[in-house]
């Protein structure tokens, strides 16, 4: 039977000028949503979780155009 994984990923692409906007749900938030649901699909029992790791893609004007973020069972 294959282990089952301890770190799921997520990215979501973001664009700059909207991540200033304070009234809308930030690509950070989403890629740690969809990380979570990931893992959701892979355990069987409630689980606390950390991100362990965030890197965020930035380009040269704009900014930063995509965040990606690993979560990893809290220990």
């Amino acid at each position: 039977m294959p282990a089952k994984p301890i770190a799921f990923e997520a990215e979501a692409d973001a664009d700059p000028d909207a991540e200033l906007d304070r009234e809308r749900f930030g690509a950070l938030a989403r890629a740690i949503a969809e990380a979570a649901h990931e893992a959701a699909s892979n355990i069987s029992t409630t689980q606390y979780f950390s991100v362990s790791n965030i890197q965020i893609r930035v380009e040269p004007n704009p900014g930063p155009t995509a965040y990606k973020v690993i979560i990893t069972p809290a220990g």
